[in-house]
């Protein structure tokens, strides 16, 4: 470890502690949770959050304020910070703080730390009693490879503040759950009226509830989390607001990205997102048009009450007429099947399309299309009478495929599927 007191940045996962025997947890106007220790009261104020760290340079920073006059106490030792694994056998950094690291002016409490290998740490606050203070959970820890700015790798990674009448007021009706998002290692930034997130190296607008409703799905779950050693070219169908082609742009073996997205308006907020992530956008080749059974040009009823990101290309009841363009699935696939396959790249595709899915494996399996494909991950829709998941399983199946069924029995479902042995 390195010398404390020096500075860097964080990401996070786990759960950081609040020990209440010490004092009061209070939730703060900003989302966070503090705790408020007692005079005399000795022992950890915050421990955790128990997070898988790799091997690499690390900076972690604490957030400690005293909670009273710091006059008239010296230069008191006030309790100490430190880096922690194996409940505290390993010690990656430790430091005592005083009264002089808590003045106005004075630096923030920071300990630079190295990880030889992976290990699950703490980041602990110890007071002795001598003053109240005020902790909050959650310290920041950023890598910290030699040559890095530390402070502003940090400002970059702190949440940020929360000011009535200057914050988007979206940002503060849904302040617990960005702060969340925070906690769980996305940075979160305001410009302007607009608030940017990035998780996993994926940055997105999230400016209303339709922008985040998928971020659980995609970076907490790992719904789409795709891992394999061969080169890759993806085939996204729905790709929505453009979240799960960019995390699979992330991955160094996805070499191209094909999504189809129908309606402007969603396709629009995509390319939005698309140009907030320059470096991995010039791996996505994006299409405003669906894919279906065949070619049309179609007027649909779009509801302004949904979210723009599932709209279905069967319509809505009522609504605004919307004009949208579908492709037949086989003719626009087969091409970029050749040339991946030229390449020496696996297919593999997600497919979340409301309900075309059906005309989509009609069509492929009629082009013979499917011996091209190495894995799918598909999410099906109950919107087609009469059919259900095992109308698309059963053709895979036949396909040379096995299928990871996650359905449940009644509602929308989802299955994964990856080819095992070669077609019959």
């Amino acid at each position: 470890a390195s010398s404390c007191f020096e500075s860097l940045d964080f990401q996070q996962g786990g759960k950081a502690m609040l020990n209440a025997r010490l004092g009061l947890v209070t939730l703060f106007p900003d989302g966070q949770q503090k705790i408020s220790t007692r005079r005399g009261e000795v022992g950890h104020a915050v421990y955790g959050p128990y997070e898988r760290v790799d091997p690499g340079q690390y900076v972690v920073e604490f957030d400690v304020v005293a909670n009273g006059d710091l006059s008239g106490q010296g230069d008191a030792v006030l309790g100490n910070v430190d880096v922690v694994a194996e409940h505290g056998a390993r010690v990656f950094a430790a430091a005592d703080f005083r009264c002089s690291h808590l003045q106005d002016g004075a630096p923030p409490l920071r300990l630079s730390f190295a990880v030889d290998r992976p290990g699950t740490l703490q980041y602990r606050v110890f007071t002795n009693g001598v003053l109240p203070l005020v902790v909050g959970d959650f310290p920041l820890r950023v890598a910290a490879p030699p040559g890095v700015e530390a402070a502003s790798a940090l400002a970059r990674r702190r949440f940020p503040s929360v000011v009535e009448g200057e914050a988007p007021p979206f940002f503060l009706r849904r302040l617990r759950d960005f702060r969340q998002m925070h906690n769980n290692g996305a940075d979160v930034r305001l410009d302007g009226e607009r608030i940017i997130v990035a998780i996993d190296g994926v940055a997105f607008h999230a400016d209303t509830a339709d922008d985040i409703n998928f971020v659980g799905e995609i970076f907490q779950r790992n719904t789409y989390n795709l891992l394999q050693r061969h080169d890759a070219c993806v085939i996204d169908v729905g790709m929505n607001l453009g979240l799960v082609s960019l995390a699979f742009a992330s991955k160094s073996f996805v070499k191209e990205v094909h999504a189809f997205e129908p309606f402007r308006e969603t396709f629009e907020r995509a390319q939005a997102n698309l140009r907030l992530n320059p470096e991995l956008s010039d791996k996505i080749t994006a299409y405003n048009f669906g894919l279906a059974g065949a070619d049309q040009e179609l007027s649909l009823l779009i509801s302004d009450e949904g979210d723009s990101g599932s709209q279905s290309i069967r319509g809505a009841t009522k609504g605004k007429p919307t004009a949208v363009q579908v492709r037949k699935a086989s003719t626009v696939l087969e091409p970029i099947f050749r040339s991946a396959k030229a390449k020496g790249r696996d297919i593999v595709a997600k497919i979340d399309c409301e309900g075309s899915e059906f005309e989509i494996f009609e069509a492929l399996q009629a082009a013979g299309l499917w011996r091209d494909v190495t894995a799918l991950m598909v999410e099906w829709h109950r919107v087609v009478d009469g059919k259900t998941q095992k109308n698309l399983i059963d053709v895979l199946v036949d396909e040379g495929f096995s299928a990871v069924d996650l359905s449940a029995p009644l509602g929308n479902g989802f299955f994964y599927a990856m080819r095992t042995h070669p077609r019959d």
